[in-house]
């Protein structure tokens, strides 16, 4: 499970769960509608952090071809 917490334009801080990689691969493709500028403020994996630190739209970059099961249990 991928958890991720951003703060959106109200400074408000939201948690967007993704059951499995393949599911926050579609945030990451435009299938869901984040805004790109919101700040991250956390990131899990499988309940470890992965230390990324920048908006939505740096998430792209960084995770389309991650290797995921690199992080173990």
């Amino acid at each position: 499970m991928i958890e991720m917490t951003y703060k959106d334009a109200y400074n408000i801080e939201r948690k967007q769960i993704f059951e499995n990689p393949n599911d926050f691969i579609q945030l990451l493709t435009g299938c869901l509608t984040i805004p790109d500028y919101y700040p991250i403020t956390s990131l899990t994996y499988k309940g470890k952090e992965l230390g990324f630190q920048g908006s939505i739209g740096d998430l792209f970059k960084n995770y389309l071809d991650f290797e995921w099961s690199s992080i173990g249990d």
